[in-house]
Parts: structure tokens; C-alpha cells; sequence
């Protein structure tokens, strides 16, 4: 055998086991690749520190996220030890995607490569108190108006839109309370109007609200925002329901959220219960109630059929909460010109009258 054939053979060998090596390491020895952001306010420093802050943050906070994939249950002050101990070490490498200043504060998105077997070793070395999957938290809300806003945001009562956003995370079974909650809810609201003089005066109002979930360390969470257009003859009236049904709408969305933190999903399992209104007098207020049942009502999943039968039509919804509470939720809704009178609530059903009211 010359030289050449026995070098031939060598390096192939040598490349199958390499080969072999890389297809048998597990898992964990190669990176874990997440997106993250870091944002720091300016508060008076130059945008040279804000910047080095802000990509410190989001470093951080990619090391946070790698150790929760490795480990889901590593308790809060496990993460801490890990995010505050040399956090820098545990990056191979990070691309930044995007940065940019936005209004007091400086942003940095990034992709960062993180070093998961070092991560995972360091992990088995900390005494780790798992944790259990918590209940529902405390929540407490903060509603402010947005000053860019119209002028006839300063006469809007914040408490009625604060009031809104309570009911429907109380109708999801939540706690809300005055005091710092575990979640707070900090709730901005804005709203642009305009006027058509064309015949009768008519006013229309565009309501926009986001809501920023923190923590009890003021750390943002989630950010969701929603918003709702109408038109009528009166201007505060008009602009104070758009803000309260915009809110709603971002509450639920919230609570969604929430419920898939918590799993209260698949905790609670929904079923059909019939809710039947009676005595309708014309169509807009079959179609003011379905956009309520369908879109703003805490505790109905899905509306599955629709039944109409004389002065009346039922809806046959899917609700995860029971007939006595659901029908106090319905009840409680906003339905201008006219009100709800509740008949019954048996097993499965509800029946409401529908009242004309009165000029």
C-alpha cells in the first residue's frame, strides 16, 4: 500500500468520525439563537451611555430567556443570580437587527447567540427552588390621557373607562384592586374628532387605547392597543363610549393573554349556553347586542349559532363561566337607547326582554 492511498484512507476515517461526532452531540452543546429588546430612558445621560445601557438590557434579558428554555421552572432569584453574574459571558455572539431612539427612550433589537451547554452547567450549579405554576395575579390599573388628544379628552370621566377595563378582567375572574398589583396596567387614551355640519349635525370620534402591562419593578410585559370609531350627535357621550368600548376591546385582549400565562384555558372548560333577547323593536338593536356578545363580553369564547324566531332572537354561545354570572355580564353591558330586563336563568339558558327607552 503506497503513501497516498494510506493518507486517503486516514482523512476519510478522520471525516466520518467528525461527522458521526456532530450528529451524535445532544442538543444543548450547540447555541440557542433568540431575538430580544432592550430599552433604556435618556433621563439626562448622553446617547452614548443610553446605548451601552440598552444593549447591556437586552443581553440580559437573552441570557433570561435561554435559561427559562433550558429550565422553565428556575425560580426568580435563580434568574437574577444568572442575569447579574457576568451575563457577557454566556453571549458567543449577537447581531443587532435595529436601534433607534424613540421619543425618551433608546431601543436596540438584537439576535444573540447563546452559549446553552455553559448556561446549562452553570444552572445544575445554582440551588434551584422550582416553582409551580402560579394562580391568577392581583391587578391594579392606571388610565391617563394622552395630552396630544382632542380638548374634549380633559372632560371625559377617567373612572367610567377605568370602571370598563375592570369589568371585563373581573368577568375573566380576576382580581382588581385600588393598591399595587402584582400586574399593573398602565392605560393611555386618546381621542380625535371631527364634525359633518351637512343637514343635521353629526360628530364622529376615533378612540384609541394601549395599555402597557408591567410588573411590580415597573418591567413591561406586554403592550396591546386597540381602537374604535363612532359617529352620533353627541360629542361627549359619543367620544366617552368610544374610549370605553376601545378599552374593552384591549382589556380583552389582555385578558386573553393572561389566560394563556396562567393556563386558565385548560383549566376551565367551556360549554353552550342560550342567551335569548325578546322584544326587539328594530334591527339595529339585534345588531348593537351582537357586536357586544360577539366582541366586548367577558366569558363568551365564541358565539356558534344564531336562531331567529318571532320578536326574538337566540345566540348560542360558548361561555367558561356559569349562567348566573354570565347573565349579570351581559346585563351590565352598554346599550344606548335602550335597556335589558333579565326574564330567567335556568340550566343552560338566559332570557332577556329588550326595553325601548323613552325619549
Amino acid at each position: 500500500m503506497n503513501l497516498m492511498s494510506l493518507r486517503s484512507k486516514v482523512n476519510n476515517t478522520f471525516y466520518l468520525f467528525v461527522l458521526f461526532l456532530l450528529l451524535t452531540l445532544p442538543n444543548s452543546a450547540f447555541a440557542v439563537i433568540v431575538s430580544v429588546e432592550g430599552i433604556e430612558p435618556l433621563s439626562g445621560k448622553t446617547i452614548t451611555s443610553t446605548r451601552t445601557i440598552a444593549l447591556s438590557n437586552a443581553l440580559k434579558t437573552a441570557v433570561e430567556n435561554a435559561a427559562k428554555e433550558i429550565n422553565p421552572t428556575l425560580d426568580t432569584k435563580s434568574l437574577e443570580k444568572l442575569i447579574n453574574e457576568n451575563p457577557i459571558s454566556y453571549i458567543k455572539s449577537y447581531r443587532i437587527l435595529d436601534e433607534n431612539r424613540i421619543g425618551d427612550d433608546y431601543k436596540i433589537t438584537l439576535e444573540a447567540n447563546v452559549d446553552s451547554e455553559m448556561l446549562k452547567d452553570k444552572i445544575k450549579g445554582l440551588k434551584v427552588n422550582n416553582v409551580k405554576s402560579p394562580g391568577k395575579p392581583s391587578i391594579s390599573i392606571v388610565v391617563l390621557k394622552i395630552p396630544e388628544s382632542d380638548p374634549i379628552i380633559k372632560t371625559l370621566p377617567l373612572t367610567e373607562i377605568k370602571s370598563e377595563i375592570t369589568r371585563v378582567l373581573q368577568g375573566g375572574g380576576y382580581k382588581v384592586q385600588e393598591y399595587m398589583g402584582d400586574i399593573r396596567l398602565e392605560t393611555y387614551v386618546s381621542v380625535k374628532t371631527s364634525e359633518s355640519k351637512v343637514g343635521r349635525s353629526m360628530y364622529y370620534a376615533l378612540a384609541s387605547v394601549l395599555i402597557k402591562v408591567k410588573d411590580k419593578n415597573e418591567k413591561v410585559l406586554n403592550e396591546v392597543s386597540d381602537s374604535l370609531y363612532l359617529n352620533g350627535t353627541d360629542l361627549t357621550q359619543l367620544s366617552l363610549e368610544a374610549i370605553k368600548q376601545a378599552g374593552a376591546k384591549a382589556a380583552d385582549k389582555v385578558k386573553l393573554e393572561f389566560d394563556k400565562k396562567w393556563n386558565i384555558g385548560q383549566r376551565v372548560k367551556s360549554r353552550t349556553i342560550i342567551i335569548t333577547f325578546v322584544g326587539f323593536s328594530n334591527y339595529k338593536q339585534y345588531e348593537l347586542l351582537d357586536t357586544l356578545l360577539a366582541n366586548s363580553t367577558p366569558g363568551i369564547d365564541n358565539i356558534t349559532k344564531r336562531i331567529f324566531r318571532n320578536d326574538g332572537v337566540s345566540f348560542l354561545v360558548l361561555s367558561s363561566i356559569n349562567e348566573e354570572d354570565l347573565a349579570k355580564t351581559v346585563d351590565s353591558q352598554n346599550t344606548p337607547g335602550f335597556s335589558l330586563r333579565l326574564n330567567t336563568v335556568s340550566s343552560d339558558r338566559i332570557e332577556f326582554s329588550v326595553v325601548e327607552e323613552v325619549e
